[in-house]
C-alpha cells in the first residue's frame, strides 16, 4: 500500500498513509468452478464478487492491524532499501500509522480522529522528506477536514482508505488456494494503484482473502520493479475488530501554508 500523503509537501506516496470506492472492472474475470480448491463458500465466485466479500468481511470488523515490508519511498530510486516498515491500526473513522525508513530518513507519525489529521516527523523526516524547516520537527502538525490536504493525510490511516489502496485493479483473476500463516486463502490478482506508488514504479498485486467465511483479507504482495530493480512488498492484516483508540495531541502547530 504505500500509502503517505499525497501532495509534494506531504512527500512520499499516497499508498498506505487509504472512501470505500470499489473500482469496477470492465473486463470480467473467471469463476471459481465446482469442485476448486477454495472454500465452499467460494464457490462458483469471480475475482472480483470474491474481493467484494473481502470488503464486506472487513468492514463488518471496522479495524484491522496492518504491517507493511518493506516501505518504499520517495520518486527515483528506493531510498528505503528494505528495512523500511510501516505500521498502522485503521478504524473506521480514526487510526494511526508509523513509518519508518530504517536509515538516515528517518521516520514520521500520523493519527486520524474525526475532522482531523495530525503528522508529526523527525528532524531527518521533516527536513529531507518534506522538505520542510526543521522548526516543524517534532511538533504534531494539524490538518483540519476543511484543509484541501486533509483526505490525502488520512488515506491509509482509514480501514475505508486502507481498503481503496490495497485493491487490486484492471482484470482480476484469481489463483488456486494456498496457506498462509496456517489460513486457507484464495488470491485475487491485478494491478496496483499507479497513484499510490512512484511513477517509475510498475507491478501486479496478489490479495489473499481466506477461503473460508469471514473472508478477510489476510495478506497483500505487491511484486514491484523499480529502474529494473525487483522487490516484493508484503502488507499483513491481523486484529480484525479489535478495539482502537487514538487521541488528538495535546498540542500541535498548523499545517504550512507555504
Amino acid at each position: 500500500m504505500q500509502t503517505l500523503a499525497g501532495t509534494a509537501k506531504l512527500g512520499v506516496w499516497v499508498r498506505r498513509v487509504a472512501v470505500i470506492a470499489i473500482a469496477s472492472v470492465s473486463v470480467a474475470s473467471f469463476s471459481l468452478a465446482a469442485g476448486a480448491s477454495s472454500g465452499s463458500g467460494l464457490q462458483g465466485k469471480s475475482a472480483e464478487q470474491v474481493w467484494a466479500l473481502a470488503v464486506a468481511a472487513a468492514e463488518s470488523k471496522g479495524s484491522v492491524h496492518m504491517v507493511e515490508k518493506p516501505f518504499l519511498c520517495c520518486g527515483a530510486t528506493n531510498v528505503f532499501g528494505k528495512n523500511g516498515e510501516l505500521v498502522t491500526d485503521d478504524g473506521q473513522s480514526e487510526g494511526s500509522q508509523t513509518v519508518s525508513s530504517g536509515g538516515m530518513y528517518g521516520q514520521a507519525m500520523f493519527l486520524v480522529v474525526p475532522g482531523t489529521a495530525y503528522m508529526q516527523g523527525d528532524t531527518s523526516w521533516t527536513t529531507l522528506i518534506w522538505s520542510w524547516p526543521s522548526f516543524y520537527a517534532g511538533k504534531w502538525i494539524a490538518i483540519p477536514s476543511s484543509n484541501s490536504n486533509y483526505q490525502s493525510a488520512l488515506y491509509g490511516v482509514t480501514l475505508g482508505t486502507l481498503l481503496s489502496a490495497e485493491k487490486p485493479t484492471g482484470h482480476l483473476t484469481l489463483t488456486p488456494k494456498t496457506t498462509i500463516r496456517g489460513k486457507k486463502v484464495v488470491g485475487v490478482s491485478g494491478g496496483m494503484v499507479t497513484t499510490d506508488w512512484p511513477s517509475d514504479v510498475k507491478g501486479s498485486v496478489v490479495v489473499y482473502v481466506s477461503a473460508v467465511a469471514p473472508y478477510l483479507p489476510v495478506e497483500s504482495v505487491f511484486h514491484v520493479t523499480e529502474n529494473g530493480h525487483k522487490t516484493t512488498v508484503s502488507d499483513t492484516f491481523s486484529n480484525w475488530g479489535e478495539p482502537i483508540s487514538v487521541t488528538a495531541p495535546a498540542s500541535s502547530v498548523p499545517y504550512p501554508s507555504g
